[in-house]
């Protein structure tokens, strides 16, 4: 090890050691910083799920136009895993779910009143 040359360099008026360790103190800085954000995060997190009406409406609809979970499904273009979330109540309420039920109310020509 006696080929390493460890001696700090001054370039202008900072060495680089100094200058290492100002960037280590900024980084423990904005950690600390990141750590007091999240001790004081207050806000709940719940993921909305389809409401309960709707949920039955659609499968109500589907029953009385005599349709399976998997002709609609096909007919919408959907995974026929979908449907049952649909109507179970267990499907995430995002944009997406909201587009799907808009085209189930096109395909049945209806429209649901617990949207």
């Amino acid at each position: 090890m006696n080929h390493q040359d460890f001696t700090p360099i001054t370039i202008g008026k900072k060495s680089l050691t100094q200058s290492k360790d100002i960037i280590l103190k900024n980084k423990e800085k904005d950690q600390q910083q990141h750590n007091h954000k999240i001790d004081q995060e207050s806000e709940n997190f719940k993921i909305t799920r389809i409401p309960r009406p709707l949920s039955q409406e659609i499968s109500n609809i589907r029953n009385l136009r005599k349709m399976s979970q998997k002709d609609l499904a096909n007919r919408l273009n959907i995974p026929k895993e979908f449907i049952p979330l649909l109507e179970n109540g267990k499907a995430i309420y995002d944009g997406k779910t909201k587009v799907i039920i808009n085209k189930i109310q096109n395909v049945f020509g209806v429209k649901f009143k617990n949207k």
